[in-house]
């Protein structure tokens, strides 16, 4: 399944959190994280999320 971090960020990022898009730069700051480990997140995510959808 997809973590709760993984969820957090992938939900931030698309805008269903704020209503608005946020940037990779963006979601990294607010976790504190780097934008590598965002973007692989956010990969990973979204491929779990293709997956189920399907």
């Amino acid at each position: 399944g997809i973590g709760s971090l993984a969820q957090e960020i992938y939900l931030l990022h698309k805008g269903l959190v704020t209503g608005k898009k946020a940037s990779l730069a963006n979601v990294a700051k607010r976790f504190n994280l780097p934008e590598t480990e965002i973007a692989a997140i956010l990969s990973s995510t979204e491929a779990k999320v293709a997956t189920c959808s399907g």
